[in-house]
């Protein structure tokens, strides 16, 4: 009669064998072997030599617990932290994604067909024992001829809680249409999902709107910190009377600001200031620091009181005039080109045919040469500017 090994529960193919032919233990051995550890104790003997365990008095009942599920509960009691933790952890879970399933579409799922997944992986692999065995030999190297798998305390625990979280969480999806399976078993829950759920949405408009006013607030600290808040802290007015006061004390650093402001001109004062018209002493440093578009109006470009003979460094003083205002009255001379024109011709036909003084004719041919620059673009522009400044804008 063919009997399977007490020690692995393998079934034996041939009768009268006396060694199972899987792990090699005796088929006539006496004893009790032991379900938790699989140690062969001696007959009668009421715990495992090598675990504890409690042995049951009857082999019989021992070979029936061996076919059982005795593992699961071994695994149990030996495990019992790991195992509570992972029971209490995969509880949590699924309660959590239950209660946001109205909000959650993509993640339950995933979830579940992974679990479902890895409960069929754990079934193929109990249906093909051979498979395990070699796992165990040539992956794990365990010297040890392995059981079948679903002997093993390890995977009956793990399959039935995958099973158990699999089966909730199924039921949970298929009711997410009503808030979970929770939340459409007990109306408190649902309530409770409803405020809790309307509370995260205002939380999160809350959180929006404090995040544009944190933007709004970046902007005003950026905008206090700037130059014009530097300018006001060193006690300078934002227009063309501040950065005349700037250029007359030589402060480099206000100068500066202004520049980065970039601020419209619209008086005469700094001009004024530049050329010495105030008495102010000359910097070239400042006017490099100065940009053609703070000075985009006529008005900006104005030199009353000018006097050329009483002024130093004024070849200095006018290229920074022609290089500051150039820009502006070349536009401005653009609108006049065509009486330019008529008026250059006019003095060109006196000077041919009219008989003039020498004086005169030196005075015609002067005209000449700044209608000529006029009209022969910027660099001609710059050429007249350059000369009327010289001679004191005469």
């Amino acid at each position: 009669m063919m009997a399977d090994c007490s020690h692995c529960g393998a079934p034996q193919k041939e009768a009268g064998a006396h060694f199972c032919d899987r792990c090699g233990f005796s088929l006539h051995a006496e004893g009790v072997v032991c379900s938790t550890c699989r140690t062969l104790n001696e007959a009668g003997a009421r715990f495992c030599k090598n675990c504890g365990a409690p042995q049951p008095s009857d082999p019989t009942d021992a070979a029936k617990k061996t076919k059982a599920f005795a593992g699961l509960y071994g695994f149990v009691r030996e495990h019992v932290s790991i195992a509570n933790g992972l029971i209490a952890f995969a509880g949590t879970s699924v309660s959590i994604l239950d209660f946001l399933s109205p909000r959650l579409a993509i993640l339950p799922a995933v979830i579940y067909a992974g679990t479902t997944l890895l409960v069929c992986l754990l079934v193929a692999a109990a249906l093909f024992p051979s498979f395990d065995a070699w796992i165990v030999r040539r992956l794990l190297r365990s010297p040890q001829p392995a059981r079948r798998i679903w002997r093993r305390g390890g995977w009956q625990f793990t399959v039935l809680l995958l099973t158990l979280v699999s089966g909730f969480g199924y039921a949970s999806l298929a009711k997410a249409s009503q808030g979970g399976l929770l939340a459409s078993s007990f109306p408190e829950v649902r309530l409770l999902q409803r405020q809790l759920l309307e509370l995260n949405k205002a939380i999160g408009t809350v959180q929006v709107g404090l995040h544009q006013a944190n933007k709004r607030l970046k902007i005003l600290v950026a905008a206090q910190q700037g130059p014009a808040y530097k300018l006001k802290l060193r006690g300078y007015k934002l227009d063309s009377t501040g950065l005349s006061q700037a250029i007359d004390a030589g402060d480099a650093k206000s100068v500066a600001l202004f520049a980065d402001l970039d601020m419209k001109i619209s008086g005469s004062e700094p001009m004024q200031a530049l050329l010495g018209l105030q008495g102010s002493t000359w910097n070239k440093g400042l006017a490099e620091m100065l940009k053609p578009s703070m000075f985009a109006s006529l008005a900006s470009c104005q030199t009353p009181g000018f006097d050329a003979t009483r002024i130093k460094d004024l070849d200095s003083r006018c290229e920074a005039f022609v290089r500051l205002c150039s820009p502006v009255l070349y536009q401005y001379s653009e609108t006049r080109q065509s009486s330019a024109m008529a008026d250059f011709k006019k003095l060109q036909e006196q000077l041919d045919t009219a008989d003039v003084s020498t004086s005169e004719r030196l005075e015609m041919k002067r005209q000449l040469r700044s209608l000529s620059d006029a009209m022969s673009g910027p660099d001609g522009l710059k050429r007249s500017l350059k000369k009327m400044c010289m001679s004191g804008f005469r």
